[in-house]
């Protein structure tokens, strides 16, 4: 019988804490595991031959090359666990919220506005709740968070 072969994506110079975990585990299972460091240099043709080589793929960095990374994967026909379809719909907070509505977990009032300044303030307008805080959709750890208190007419 032929051994599973998971590929599994890092971004780190060295084996961390959680590979050597998964490392030991994998080769409990008798599972070989093909390591896949997004953060060195590859060739394509090269890259193409190591994937379709391995049975399916864990996804075990945020980093957003990995995103890439797991996209080739994919059209290559290959499982990635943790993959770019979900991570856009875990790191969207509108998709978030909207998931929370469809399944009647409470949030705050939420809308989604425009980019465009003129669009924005007439939806801020027909919101009519202060205050309000403003996030973008995607996260950034906090950076660009803003509480506005009363609607600003200019």
């Amino acid at each position: 019988m032929r051994r599973i072969i998971i590929g599994y994506l890092c971004s780190d110079k060295k084996l961390g804490k959680d590979e050597k975990i998964f490392l030991k585990l994998a080769k409990k299972k008798k599972i070989r595991l093909e390591f896949f460091n997004i953060s060195k240099e590859f060739r394509e043709e090269e890259l193409e031959d190591k994937i379709k080589k391995c049975d399916l793929f864990f996804n075990s960095t945020a980093e957003d090359f990995a995103v890439e990374f797991s996209k080739m994967i994919e059209e290559l026909g290959k499982v990635v666990i943790d993959s770019p379809e979900e991570y856009f719909r875990a790191e969207d907070k509108w998709v978030f919220f909207l998931k929370c509505q469809q399944h009647k977990i409470p949030t705050p009032e939420t809308i989604l506005l425009s980019e465009s300044k003129k669009i924005a303030r007439k939806e801020l307008k027909k919101f009519k709740r202060w205050a309000v805080v403003l996030k973008r959709v995607w996260g950034t750890m906090g950076e660009y968070v803003e509480k506005l208190m009363i609607f600003n007419k200019q």
